[in-house]
């Protein structure tokens, strides 16, 4: 892929972070996907780049939420179906925008441009390394400055036509939603147990052998004798800390226990709010770890997730009103054409876990779902009249 993280942080505003990992040489998708663009939406072509790099990320979130071994064909498939929709969808959204004569000014641009390639910046960077400055990062897009800022500019109208569509359709959510949500759902506000903590992380750099281990373990010696001398943690952190946090004094933010190393919640488990630890050592260098502080597990009131419940049905309410908007125009077949057969694949897919269903006398099982959260909906897959079947 030539594409990188700008391509989906700039262009398709969604998650945006290292090249998504490979989950299957013989993918079901891509071995679907012609060499040239996928669809052409009101005559903009949705080129074979973007829609890969898409569906490659969405694929890789899918594989944390259920496991990899559970992303099987019809996750694939199913996945596709959604990135195409989505590309399909910000077209004409992006059409509409210019027919309304929505603009976008230069400085708001420039100033979504800059807070974008921060993002990314501190996504890209490496362990042990110095973020990677802003020609680096178009070089590794192949975009040009003014080719990303054209795209920014894009994301920009395509956001802002639709918050005047749903504006335009009354799109609101009223108290007795938000509360019948949070009762609903209560295992959405459960609250486990959390740490916070900053680190020191020295490692033994390369050629890995026993001088260099000695060497980590040295830096580290040093670096808590100067903390004990009455350096700040944080000082010390920034000078010689070899993790990605350094800038931030080792900084890890709340973190729910389960989420840390075990020994790092062992560790944390023997300090008070302010104390260090001893000199830790992991397959992957030495640790120091200081307590910030502990948060016990609970629940999240109501109160504190009013607002928040309210954003998410709101957008859940948006998606379906532009979903709304832009099927009469995914339906016509001149204004969109799809070239790319995910829905006749998912009808094979689907047909054949049948068969082997009925043959083996079970109801047959889906590979299991990612866990839900209260998130915006997914586009259905574009339906045209002559070059897709009817939604399933």
């Amino acid at each position: 892929m030539q594409r990188t993280a700008l391509l989906v942080g700039l262009l398709a505003g969604c998650w945006a972070g290292a090249q998504a990992p490979n989950l299957g040489q013989l993918d079901v998708v891509e071995q679907t996907v012609p060499d040239g663009p996928v669809a052409f939406v009101e005559g903009t072509p949705v080129s074979r780049e973007d829609y890969l790099f898409l569906y490659q990320t969405n694929l890789a979130m899918a594989a944390m939420q259920i496991g990899p071994k559970n992303v099987n064909d019809e996750v694939r498939v199913r996945a596709g179906v959604r990135c195409l929709a989505e590309l399909a969808q910000r077209e004409i959204l992006w059409h509409e925008a210019r027919r309304r004569g929505i603009k976008v000014g230069d400085a708001e641009v420039s100033e979504e441009y800059q807070k974008r390639l921060k993002m990314l910046q501190e996504q890209m960077t490496e362990e042990g390394k110095p973020s990677p400055g802003e020609a680096d990062i178009l070089a590794r897009s192949g975009l040009s400055r003014g080719q990303t800022m054209d795209n920014v500019r894009k994301v920009l109208l395509v956001s802002r036509v639709s918050e005047a569509i749903a504006k335009e359709k009354g799109a609101q959510v009223s108290d007795a939603e938000v509360e019948q949500f949070y009762r609903e759902r209560p295992e959405l506000f459960e609250r486990p147990g959390g740490l916070h903590l900053k680190q020191i992380y020295t490692r033994p750099k390369p050629p890995v052998n026993d001088a260099s281990w000695e060497a980590a373990r040295k830096a580290m010696e040093k670096a808590v004798a100067r903390i004990q001398t009455g350096e700040s943690f944080e000082a010390v952190v920034k000078s010689m800390s070899d993790a990605p946090d350094r800038e931030r004094g080792g900084d890890m933010g709340p973190i729910p226990a389960e989420q840390l190393p075990p020994f790092y919640v062992e560790a944390a488990g023997k300090l008070q709010a302010g104390g260090m630890s001893d000199i830790l050592k992991s397959e992957h260098g030495y640790h120091v770890i200081k307590l910030v502080s502990k948060e016990a597990a609970g629940t999240v009131t109501l109160a504190e997730a009013r607002e928040r419940i309210r954003e998410v049905l709101l957008e859940n309410k948006q998606e379906e009103i532009l979903e709304a908007f832009c099927q009469p125009i995914l339906q016509d077949a001149e204004r969109v054409k799809i070239y790319l057969k995910l829905d006749r694949k998912l009808d094979e897919i689907l047909s054949k876990e049948a068969q082997k269903a009925k043959k083996d006398g079970t109801s047959g099982a889906a590979a299991p779902k990612a866990k839900e959260s209260p998130e915006p909906k997914k586009q259905s897959a574009p339906k045209n009249s002559s070059e897709a079947k009817k939604k399933r």
